[in-house]
C-alpha cells in the first residue's frame, strides 16, 4: 500500500475527502520527522515504538574498485511492533 491508497483508505473510514486524510498524513510525517531530528521516540501504544540513534562515522572501501573510502555518520530510525500489533498479525 503507498502513501495515496493509505489515503483514500482513510478517506473512506473516517468519512472525510480524500484532500483532508492527505492532509493528515502530510502532517503527521511532518511531525515523525521533527521529532526524529530531535532525538525523541514515539510510542504509539498498542502500535509500536519508532525510535532514533546517531550512527557514527567509519572506515569503508568501495566495494567496485576496492579504494578506501570514509563512511559518514548518519541518522537510524527503528521500529519495534507492540504487542496489539503483534496479536492481530499472530492471531
Amino acid at each position: 500500500m503507498n502513501k495515496k491508497e493509505l489515503s483514500q483508505t482513510l478517506s473512506h473510514r473516517l468519512g472525510i475527502t480524500c484532500k483532508e486524510s492527505q492532509q493528515y498524513l502530510d502532517t503527521l510525517c511532518e511531525v515523525l520527522s521533527e521529532e526524529f531530528q530531535k532525538g525523541n521516540s514515539i510510542c504509539l501504544q498498542n502500535f509500536g515504538l519508532f525510535s532514533c540513534r546517531q550512527q557514527p562515522g567509519r572506515p569503508g572501501r568501495n566495494p567496485r574498485t576496492g579504494v578506501p573510502a570514509h563512511i559518514p555518520s548518519r541518522t537510524i530510525v527503528k521500529f519495534k511492533p507492540g504487542k496489539g500489533l503483534m496479536k492481530t498479525l499472530n492471531p
